[in-house]
């Protein structure tokens, strides 16, 4: 109870503590620099926000503000002298980024990339710097692509079935395929390849075989592990279908049964 009527009291305390604190960090020009906790998440072709701010709140305006993409060591963009300086930014990100400065009063900024690219992944660092003091923060940048809606492509097989190809393009990163019969079940494909583009984005293959016997008709759902977004394609395998295939067999042995019958007569 004696505890319960002290609470406020604590309260108030506890604030002026805090702000007796953070104002002494402002007088001395002591920070730390915060980013976001978890991963941005940003599309290919798209727009990231890379935010990040002083603790204490402080004016930056005066100070130097730069983001580094960690794994190569390359500027992504530079601020300093009250101004964008952009003399030694990388090549890869000239004319892609904006560094918003509405808040930097307040100690707060963002930098803007645009448009996306796959090689934009990876480790950011934001860093702040004044005339006596310098921190950084650390975060994480995960770029993704939902590919085209796929496709199916029937062809006959060599097991006198019918070869179904699921094909898709434009996914990152690489995603995950699954066949489903009519009830939802998945079932075993037969070969699959991921093959990464000149952009760096992922085309998908993968190839199921159906005989007649099944009487299945096989959907192939393609799926966004990041976004945890899926496209699919549907077949329905009509009886012409079966049909034009029996043809098709019937009318290579057609052809190669009487080849063989004169190779053994020349043999013979």
């Amino acid at each position: 109870l004696t505890l319960v009527l002290y609470l406020p009291f604590i309260m108030l305390c506890l604030e002026i503590i805090y702000s007796i604190i953070s104002l002494l960090y402002v007088f001395s020009g002591l920070f730390h620099v915060i980013g976001p906790k978890k991963p941005v998440i940003a599309l290919v072709g798209g727009e990231a926000l890379l935010p990040c701010h002083l603790s204490p709140s402080m004016d930056a305006q005066g100070m130097k503000v730069m983001w580094h993409l960690n794994h190569l060591s390359e500027v992504v963009h530079y601020y300093g002298n009250f101004q964008d300086d952009l003399q030694q930014q990388s090549p890869e990100y000239q004319g892609r980024t904006e560094l918003l400065k509405e808040n930097i009063t307040k100690g707060q900024v963002a930098l803007r990339i645009h448009p996306i690219h796959v090689s934009d992944e990876g480790e950011y660092s934001c860093s702040f710097a004044s005339s006596t003091h310098s921190g950084e923060a650390q975060l994480e940048v995960t770029v993704t692509a939902s590919g085209i809606a796929p496709h199916i492509h029937i062809e006959p097989s060599s097991t006198r079935g019918i070869k179904l190809t699921c094909k898709s393009t434009g996914w990152y990163p690489e995603p995950e395929v699954q066949w489903r019969d009519p009830k939802g079940q998945p079932l075993t494909w037969e070969t699959e390849t991921m093959t990464k583009e000149e952009n760096g984005l992922v085309l998908v293959e993968s190839s199921i075989t159906v005989d007649e016997r099944s009487r299945e008709n096989p959907s192939c759902f393609i799926k966004n592990p990041v976004l945890n977004v899926e496209k699919g394609a549907y077949m329905s395998i009509a009886h012409p279908v079966w049909r034009a295939i029996k043809y098709t067999w019937f009318f290579a042995l057609s052809l190669i049964i009487p080849v063989l019958l004169i190779y053994y007569e020349d043999a013979g």
